[in-house]
């Protein structure tokens, strides 16, 4: 059961007058109501419904993309509702027409659960809430079943803060997608065990204003020890095949290269070198390593889906993780989960990961649990994006 971003782009559709939502002075609230007037409503069940006594938007399977709105900070609330069934609601911001946005979401069947939420961005059109987990990413909470759950978030230039029920859930130190304002939208997603629980919003309404950082948010959690490889080269994307051949021939002739920093967990998003299309997606990305005698060192590693680690041209490891890949629970998170002992020749050695994505987050990342007098660029603080 995976997200998937389903927020639709609008603004080719808005030509004319704005609605009168749309006009408000800057720190103003302003209440949107539940038609299409003022929402690109798509997908299986949206439409205008009652429920529980209030106008609301019915959702089951799509979206509603709130009509030309640009919010870069400011405050957003509305209501949910939801019965006990497998599915996600959740709200974009920031989006923009190249797919990026921020998404909040609440996983309706995890209530109560470690990832009752998820904060991830939306890159380029990826998904990435494998990338994107734990503390800053998510928070424990409890829902009401049937009933409403009022949600509210605080939106900063560089951070958020989420309430759930008015109390305070989840603080957000680093929004990450590269968009810094853009439209608004709600949307729900049933799973395929979900038969029939639909998705309920009311009160929706925002409010554009400047607003400053808390001066109590927490700083970001840097992930940076000796080893950890912090700039990696990726290519363009390539077969699967050719990818393969490629690495194991060192031949990477026509092939170019993008440096990519790492997020500050210290995990290689490759979903911003790549935007998302249809089907598997495949990158080769690498790193070099000097090592001044032969020696065997172990080295951690983590990826998303499915990688090939080559060294020097000769298949090294190889391993899956994919969603459901390791058991009926596994959800193929990102992180050091993997070792694999590397026997590095004297001077240059070129480390290759071939790794392919199908959906949750595409990704990369190693570390020398012992780097010792071993050198390389990878290894350095890159230059802020």
């Amino acid at each position: 059961m995976s997200r998937t971003p389903r927020f639709v782009w609008v603004a080719c559709m808005l030509a004319g007058l704005a609605p009168a939502a749309a006009r408000a002075s800057d720190g103003d609230w302003v209440a949107v109501p539940f038609d299409a007037a003022h929402w690109a409503l798509e997908g299986e069940g949206t439409a205008p419904a009652p429920y529980l006594g209030q106008p609301a938007l019915r959702i089951r399977n799509g979206a509603a993309t709130l009509r030309d709105v640009d919010l870069a900070t400011g405050s957003i609330e509305y209501d949910v509702a939801f019965q006990a069934e497998p599915a996600f609601a959740g709200v974009y911001f920031r989006a923009d027409d190249a797919n990026n946005a921020e998404n909040f979401y609440l996983r309706v069947h995890k209530n109560g659960g470690w990832d009752s939420n998820q904060y991830m961005p939306v890159v380029q059109g990826h998904a990435t809430w494998q990338i994107y987990s734990g503390a800053g990413h998510g928070s424990r909470e409890t829902y009401a079943i049937g009933g409403w759950n009022h949600i509210r978030l605080e939106v900063y230039d560089d951070a958020a803060d989420v309430f759930v029920n008015g109390r305070r859930s989840l603080r957000i130190p680093q929004l990450q997608a590269s968009s810094r304002h853009g439209s608004l939208a709600i949307d729900a997603t049933a799973a395929r065990d979900n038969a029939s629980g639909q998705v309920y919003y009311a009160n929706f309404r925002y409010r554009r204003a400047a607003n400053p950082r808390p001066a109590d948010m927490p700083s970001p959690l840097v992930f940076a020890p000796p080893g950890l490889v912090r700039t990696w080269q990726v290519s363009d994307e390539l077969a699967a095949a050719d990818a393969d051949r490629r690495a194991a021939a060192r031949d990477w002739v026509g092939v170019r290269w993008t440096a990519l920093p790492v997020e500050s967990h210290g995990v290689a998003d490759l979903g911003r070198v790549i935007a998302k299309k249809a089907g598997t997606h495949v990158v080769v990305a690498r790193f070099e390593v000097v090592a001044a005698t032969a020696s065997t060192r172990l080295m951690k590693v983590g990826y998303s889906d499915v990688a090939r680690v080559y060294l020097n041209g000769a298949l090294l490891f190889e391993g899956d993780n994919r969603q459901y890949s390791h058991d009926p629970g596994f959800l193929g998170i990102v992180g050091l989960h993997e070792s694999v002992a590397v026997p590095l020749l004297a001077g240059r050695n070129e480390i290759a990961f071939v790794v392919e994505e199908t959906s949750g987050g595409w990704a990369a990342e190693a570390q020398f649990v012992d780097p010792g007098t071993l050198q390389s660029a990878a290894f350095e603080a890159p230059s802020r994006r």
